[in-house]
């Protein structure tokens, strides 16, 4: 008697109520890493911190019952882990110690939502969990510019720009960018397409037009562009659609950074040559970069209150202007942990990036290309802003989750313990 190889069967059994649970904790702590409703003005600092709370403590009590394939999981990049014990433990070696201690709090929660989502989702849930959630906090934030302007509309700084329920007009059309990428993979998928899923485009377009932030906007556009050339043409070779993709990486971020500062690009001819004040900031970090290059200066401690470095790169743009950030991603983690922190990260992006690149040229499903969308996006969103590490946000959320959902799953651990899209039993198939 002989025996086949193993074939899969796929099943889609219905939705248990654990699944819907699940599915509806995911989306608590996307929507709380978003921080809608987060405004000062709306929930009172301690529904925020019991929203932090079931978010933290629920990931870790639900991947306990699967500890084994959690660990498998995690293992998927040990570079990405060795920036967040450097993040954890900034605070040995802080300037300010008590502010990095409070920084590795962040850095904890983020990583481990962002494991949670990675061990319980299939890439193709990702993404319709983040459109789901974005796509409420664009309705949200849509309906707050209609029912509260005082709130959702900035008044004295940038009059008429939309913030939505976020702190900042940018934040809106960051958060937008994703809801774009999103719910685009989703209206375009070959594996069942979502023909709404163009009102959840719309809506986001719309709500970055409303920020003003012309970053947002190319971002967004390109990002698009990107997934329908994927979609649509296949070159043969990963070298060659390796060098394409790093290209249109590299023009692409030159384009984001002429949009955003084209006013100031305009001016520099005759007047101002210092880009809204990035490049003198930028030159006063790089500075300070260098007094400490191998583990920076702890954890958000470059910009403590009273922190003499962060009064130095204000005044080197006007009087009595403190920045909160650097405006850049990679600076803002070489001034928390050096240039081991920034090695670690490049590593682990770059090996994520060549993954999600192999996976869409293959691509089936609009899960085969969220990653590469995220990751194009993170890279493009952080030439003028500080959207990767800082505070806690949902930027390293996703990037946890894609990065740790990229490398196949081995045999051991079959999909079986993604609630959605059902299981994938064996069957073994015997002849003689």
């Amino acid at each position: 008697m002989t025996t086949s190889p193993t074939i899969a069967s796929p099943q889609s059994p219905k939705l248990s109520n654990l699944a819907w649970l699940e599915r509806g904790f995911a989306l608590i702590g996307l929507l709380f890493f978003m921080s809608p409703l987060g405004v000062p003005q709306l929930l009172p600092d301690a529904v925020i911190s019991l929203w932090r709370y079931l978010v933290w403590f629920g990931s870790i009590a639900l991947l306990i019952p699967r500890y084994k394939h959690a660990l498998y999981t995690a293992t998927r990049d040990p570079w990405l882990w060795g920036l967040v014990v450097l993040e954890s433990l900034s605070f040995l070696w802080s300037i300010y110690p008590e502010v990095s201690k409070e920084g590795t709090r962040e850095v904890l929660q983020m990583t481990s939502f962002g494991l949670y989502m990675a061990t319980r989702f299939t890439l193709r849930q990702q993404v319709k969990l983040v459109a789901t959630a974005f796509g409420l906090g664009a309705i949200l934030s849509l309906g707050a510019g209609i029912t509260m302007p005082a709130v959702a509309i900035h008044s004295d700084d940038h009059p008429g720009a939309w913030r939505g329920l976020f702190d900042y007009k940018n934040t809106l059309g960051s958060y937008m960018i994703v809801g774009v990428v999103s719910w685009f993979l989703l209206a375009t998928d070959r594996m069942g397409k979502i023909r709404w899923g163009w009102l959840g485009v719309g809506l986001s377009v719309m709500l970055i037009l409303l920020s003003t932030s012309k970053t947002a906007l190319v971002v967004s556009m390109l990002v698009m562009a990107l997934i329908y050339f994927c979609q649509n043409f296949k070159l043969r070779g990963k070298v060659a659609v390796i060098a394409l993709d790093l290209t249109f990486m590299v023009v692409s971020s030159g384009l984001v950074f002429a949009v955003s500062q084209w006013v100031p690009l305009l001016t520099s001819l005759g007047k101002d040559h210092t880009l809204t004040g990035r490049t003198p900031m930028w030159g006063v970090m790089l500075m300070r970069i260098q007094d400490n290059p191998l583990l920076g200066y702890g954890r958000a401690a470059f910009w403590a209150p009273d922190s003499p470095y962060a009064l130095e790169a204000g005044l080197s743009v006007a009087i009595n202007f403190i920045p909160p950030h650097s405006h850049n991603g990679l600076i803002e983690v070489a001034l928390d942990v050096g240039l081991v922190g920034v090695a670690l990260f490049l590593i682990s992006f770059f090996r994520a990036l060549f993954q999600a690149i192999g996976r869409a040229t293959v691509a089936r499903s609009s899960g085969d290309l969220w990653p590469l969308g995220i990751l194009t996006f993170l890279a493009l969103n952080n030439v003028t802003e500080s959207y990767l590490l800082r505070l806690s946000n949902i930027y390293w959320v996703l990037y946890v989750m894609v990065a740790l959902s990229l490398p196949k799953l081995s045999n051991r651990f079959p999909d079986q313990g993604h609630p959605e899209e059902g299981t994938q039993q064996t069957k073994s198939v015997t002849s003689q």
